[in-house]
């Protein structure tokens, strides 16, 4: 799953405002008529459904439970179980 404040450039406590801005700031930056002759089509289409999910309050409470969930199964799978039961994490090439 795309992380939509990732996509935006905002945290997610953002303001509607902000929300807003970033969307007109990312839009600017990637719209075709300033980026001659490179595809930005599916960064645009990524910035335009970030902003629709995310200006919109039933939408952003949706997609930020499934951020969540998502990101809790990452964090769970990075587990494993000691012999005595007890859980520690998992030290991947990320965590380098």
């Amino acid at each position: 799953m795309k992380n939509y404040y990732e996509i935006l450039g905002i945290t997610s406590n953002a303001t509607l405002e902000e929300i807003r801005k970033a969307y007109y700031k990312q839009a600017r930056k990637y719209h075709p008529d300033n980026n001659p002759g490179q595809d930005t089509t599916d960064m645009m289409q990524q910035i335009t459904l970030a902003y629709n999910t995310l200006s919109d309050e039933q939408s952003k409470k949706q997609y930020d439970a499934t951020l969540r969930r998502e990101q809790d199964q990452t964090s769970f799978n990075n587990t494993t179980t000691n012999t005595n039961g007890s859980y520690t994490h998992t030290q991947n090439s990320e965590d380098l």
